[in-house]
């Protein structure tokens, strides 16, 4: 499954990776700030998208919202500690929100359903 994770700390974004580089199928493509989420999103067609709201050059609301206008079926997971924002982005579109402070497992169990779900 092809997957775009967008998300400026490199930490955070490295452990993703690494939590989900060995499931079966999966590549990933990684974005530092918006202009290259949609880059990479344009590009790279993922079936699913782990994205940070607060990123360097705008909201992860903007991208969350092209994502869904130009590609309905694709998976967003929101991954921020902006929990206020929740309703929002679910109005907006994503799928999933996860609380970047305490959720990384439940991110990574989602992400393999969804794996599972496509095999």
């Amino acid at each position: 499954m092809k997957t775009l994770i967008v998300e400026d700390s490199k930490l955070i974004s490295e452990r993703l990776r690494l939590a989900l580089a060995p499931l079966p199928g999966m590549e990933i493509a990684v974005a530092d700030h918006l202009a290259e989420g949609l880059r990479y999103f344009r590009l790279f067609h993922p079936q699913c998208v782990i994205l940070d709201l607060d990123l360097p050059d705008g909201s992860g609301i903007a991208l969350l919202t092209k994502i869904k206008l130009e590609s309905p079926a694709t998976v967003v997971a929101i991954f921020s500690n902006h929990l206020g924002f929740r309703r929002r982005c679910t109005t907006a579109g994503a799928d999933f929100f996860f609380d970047k402070s305490v959720d990384f497992e439940q991110l990574t169990q989602a992400v393999r359903g969804l794996v599972e779900d496509r095999s």
